[in-house]
């Protein structure tokens, strides 16, 4: 984002360098990757700003939840705003209006996704003015337990994700809302 036509070579060669960065290797060996094998593509478009960000992270075949705000996803993954939270276990929804894109519910495609590659998937999204654009796909590197639906009561303390992060860090949430 915000790369001038100059600089393109450079920020391409920047990104394909990151694939030997000291965070890549932790998180391939917390996933099973071997560090030697990854490959690193950069695709190049045009900016689009989003109208809606968001993210998808698997929990199991059919399972997951979907985070979603308005604008640009920094504010989701900075944990700047609370983002609107739909739960799936195993295909089934706990509300009734799905976020969509063209009548298909963003979540259904966030599950096809998941089962095609069979893995709890990590997915960043953004709908713009031409449609659904998926930004990132990589292995979950949590078990999350989920609650039974948004309303369930979860306590502060409760922590709902255990696992490694895509840094050098252990990461443990709890309850943000």
């Amino acid at each position: 984002i915000g790369v001038r036509t100059h600089e393109i070579m450079d920020a391409v060669r920047a990104v394909r360098n990151s694939k030997t960065s000291e965070s890549v290797t932790y998180y391939a060996q917390t996933v099973g990757i071997n560090p030697q094998s990854i490959e690193m593509n950069v695709v190049i478009q045009e900016f689009d700003e989003p109208i809606i960000s968001g993210v998808w992270i698997g929990s199991g075949e059919g399972s997951g939840v979907l985070e979603w705000l308005n604008g640009r996803g920094e504010k989701l993954v900075g944990g700047y705003e609370t983002p609107i939270s739909e739960i799936y276990a195993e295909g089934v929804k706990d509300n009734d209006s799905p976020l969509s894109v063209n009548g298909t519910s963003v979540a259904n495609i966030c599950i096809a996704i998941q089962n095609k590659v069979g893995y709890s998937a990590d997915i960043e999204f953004c709908i713009t003015d031409s449609g659904l654009k998926l930004l990132q796909l990589r292995k979950a590197v949590v078990d999350m337990v989920l609650p039974t639906s948004v309303n369930e009561s979860l306590e502060v303390s409760d922590v709902i994700a255990k696992g490694e992060g895509s840094s050098l860090h252990v990461a443990d949430g709890a309850p943000h809302r």
